[in-house]
This record gives structure tokens, sequence and C-alpha cells, in this order.
């Protein structure tokens, strides 16, 4: 069990999480929802322990293994794919399945891709690394509807099990993982925003 009690967050003046508290039982899949700038990907790194509270804890992810897609791609242009893989991985084999995976091949440089291939090059970096608990920010954006849905099939049988901390506006992406608690963030009458 994943517990979060009583988390707040201010930068400079600016208060942008305010005693949020929540459960996240292992194997299930959680959904963050607010509106833009409400402090989700803030929550998120909050939990992954990148990110310090203010105030409050959280508990429950000592000797698990956490693997982050971030809103950005966060990849390094001297590299390949097949590289930005390997230097998270450390392992050739993994790095290979997930580029096949994500249907790239992982001889070309971030800068020869276009946005949809290092999305999915970021993912697949994620997925490489493997994890107890994933946390995905937005990872399917710039992706087009045909293959989002080809990853998104594929993403969902690789971390089936799993505990994943979910973020998007897409109300379709979070149903498709079958969100099992949303929480909300930044919202004052508590509604799932559509």
């Amino acid at each position: 069990m994943i517990t979060v009690e009583g988390v707040c967050k201010s930068f400079q003046e600016q208060k942008v999480l305010d005693d949020i508290s929540f459960r996240m039982e292992e194997g299930k899949v959680y959904c963050l929802y607010g509106p833009s700038g409400s402090g989700k990907t803030t929550l998120m790194k909050i939990v992954g322990g990148l990110l310090l509270p203010d105030c409050g804890r959280v508990s429950g992810l000592e000797g698990k293994k956490l693997s982050f897609v971030f809103q950005e791609d966060r990849l390094l242009p001297w590299r390949n794919g097949k590289d930005n893989i390997t230097l998270v991985t450390g392992e050739a084999p993994g790095a290979e399945k997930a580029l096949a995976l994500m249907e790239l091949t992982g001889d070309k440089y971030p800068e020869e891709m276009s946005g949809g291939m290092r999305r999915r090059l970021a993912i697949a970096r994620a997925l490489a690394y493997g994890g107890d608990v994933y946390f995905f920010d937005e990872p399917f954006k710039g992706l087009d509807r045909e293959m989002k849905l080809r990853i998104m099939n594929k993403v969902k049988a690789e971390i089936a099990g799993k505990t994943l901390l979910f973020i998007s506006h897409d109300r379709e992406e979070a149903e498709f993982f079958g969100c099992d608690q949303p929480i909300l963030v930044g919202v004052e009458d508590q509604q799932i925003p559509d």
C-alpha cells in the first residue's frame, strides 16, 4: 500500500498542493485529474520521490523499483535511441525488445525522429527499465489516433498487474487503462472533469 498523507507544496508564494491524501493499492491504476496548472505533475513527482513536499509524507515505496514517463521526452540528443535506453537499463536485450514493441529501430538520434517517435522512445525506455510502480505523465501526447491505440494496447499488456499513477487530459486514455480511482487535484467541486 502506498500512502500519501497531508502533502502540500508551494513554489515561492504560490501554493500548488494543499493537504492531499490518498492510498494506492498494489497492482491498481490511479489517475490524477485536474485542470492545467493544478499540480498534477508536482504531485506525481512527490509521490515518486523526485520532489520533496513542504509538509506531509509518502510511504510504501521503500524497496520498490519505480519507472517514469515524463511530460517531456528527456532524451539525450547526442545518443541514438538504443543508447538512450541502455544508459538507463545497462542491458541491450531489454532495449531491443522495448524498441521493437514501440515500433522503433533505435539507430536514429532524437533530432532525426518525429515527435511521436521520440514519445515512443521515452515509453520504450520506461518499459525496458521495468518497475513495480509506473508513473505516466501525458505518455501518449503527440501520437496519432491509430498509433496511440496500438501503443496503448502494448503498454497495457506490458505493465499488467503493476501499480500505475497516470496523468492524462484524455479521459478515454484513463478509461482504457481501467482507472481504479480518480485522484482530483485542484478541482473545487470534486467532479471528474470531462
